[in-house]
This record gives C-alpha cells, sequence and structure tokens, in this order.
C-alpha cells in the first residue's frame, strides 16, 4: 500500500490505486473521480488559494468542452498515483499538472476537439497549440507543474512544440525532475485515451484489456517498468 493509500483510506470518496489501475476506474462518474481529486488536493497540502485556483481553471475548461474537462480530472488522479508507485517523486505536482495539462484546449473550437478523424495539417498545428497555450494561461500560478504540461507532449513519436519556453528554473538537477513527471503526465494521459476514446487509432472494433496492454506498452516501452507496477496495482 502506497503512503497515499495509507493516509486516505478512510476517506470518503476514498478511490483505491487497485480501482484507478484497473477497467472499473473508467466506468465511474465524474463526480466520484472529482471527489477523489478534491480528497488528493488535501491530502497533498495543496493550498487553498491554489485549489481554488485549479478548480476555476478546470471549470473553465468543464464550460468549453465536458469530454477534455473528464479526461483532465482523470489524468490528474492518475498521475498523481503513477507517482506515487515511485520512490522520491512528489505527487502534488503531478496532480497539479495532470489536472491541468489539457487548459490550452479552451483555445481549439469545440469542433475542432470533437473531431474523430479527417484531419488534415492546419487541424494537426491547431490542436498542437494547445500546449504553449496552456503553459502560458497558467506559468504564472504554477511554475513547476507549467513547465511539466509544456513537456507532456515531447515524448510523441513527432514530439512538440520544437521550441520549449526559456524557464525561470535553471538548475539543470530541477530540469532533469521536470522532465520525469513530464514523462510521468504524459503515460497518464496516453492511458485515459486509450481506455477511454473511440477515434479509431487503433482499428473500428473494441480493443480487449490484453489489446489495450499491448498497445500501453509498445507506444511507451520506456516506461514499461511503471506499466507492470500499474498493471499489478489494478490486479
Amino acid at each position: 500500500m502506497t503512503m497515499t493509500e495509507n493516509l486516505y483510506q478512510d476517506s470518503e470518496g476514498y478511490i483505491s490505486n487497485k480501482q484507478v489501475f484497473s477497467e472499473s476506474f473508467f466506468e465511474l462518474q465524474i463526480e466520484d473521480i472529482l471527489g477523489a481529486v478534491n480528497q488528493e488536493m488535501k491530502l497533498l497540502n495543496i493550498s487553498e488559494d491554489k485549489q481554488l485556483k485549479i478548480k476555476e481553471l478546470l471549470e473553465e475548461i468543464h464550460k468549453h468542452n465536458v469530454e477534455t474537462y473528464m479526461h483532465s480530472i482523470r489524468v490528474g488522479l492518475l498521475a498523481s498515483r503513477i507517482g506515487s508507485l515511485a520512490q522520491g517523486l512528489e505527487q502534488k505536482p503531478l496532480l497539479q499538472a495532470g489536472l491541468l495539462h489539457d487548459y490550452g484546449k479552451t483555445t481549439i473550437s469545440n469542433h475542432l476537439l470533437n473531431k474523430k478523424k479527417g484531419f488534415n495539417e492546419k487541424d494537426y498545428k491547431n490542436v498542437q497549440n494547445h500546449v504553449l497555450e496552456g503553459y502560458k494561461a497558467i506559468v504564472s500560478h504554477f511554475l513547476f507543474s507549467a513547465e511539466i504540461v509544456v513537456r507532456h507532449h515531447q515524448f510523441n513519436a513527432k514530439p512538440y512544440p520544437e521550441e520549449i519556453p526559456q524557464s525561470e528554473i535553471h538548475s539543470k538537477k530541477t530540469i532533469n525532475k521536470i522532465n520525469t513527471y513530464s514523462r510521468i503526465v504524459a503515460l497518464a494521459d496516453f492511458y485515459d485515451a486509450l481506455n477511454t476514446r473511440n477515434d479509431g487509432k487503433y482499428g473500428d472494433k473494441e480493443l480487449s484489456n490484453e489489446e489495450k496492454k499491448g498497445i500501453l506498452i509498445r507506444e511507451n516501452y520506456d516506461m514499461i517498468e511503471m506499466i507492470a507496477k500499474m498493471d499489478e496495482q489494478g490486479k
């Protein structure tokens, strides 16, 4: 049992790692996951001011696109719990970055956000802009988490953005830690999308759990040890 689970297991709205890392997580009502996120923010000692700001930004996402909002809530909890499986990592920046990783999509039209197929080069560029837009919107409130957010698509086959904005953080050790956190948010992002999106990326038929696991490993092979831990937690 992780530190989070030890402290949190008797709290109202608790969702165990076993449930977070199983198929049943994606069947939960978003209100239940949001309740767990709110409890996690308190547990991780996120200040009331920052909690209010996070909720304000999440509400803006909700008003703009409900699917993006639900994805953001799940990725926030997933990133935090993946972080709980690794030694030496703090869950707080992972929770914050996971919740806000797609805030920049509030600048993208719903027509494009809801599009499933037929993307052209202009569409891809417009979608990719969400990373920098999100960074600019949150950096003054959540510097460390913003640095995670702006890097969470650096692990794609075609990483973006091409240039990372110059940071106020200059410590090489801290930047290396940010890259580690960014990789975890990227994994949480991919894991949620794989289990919830029906865009035909991996074929038109519904994927089995084994097929999903195979894709998760294939596309995130550098994280195979973490994926094994997630799988073990979900049993």
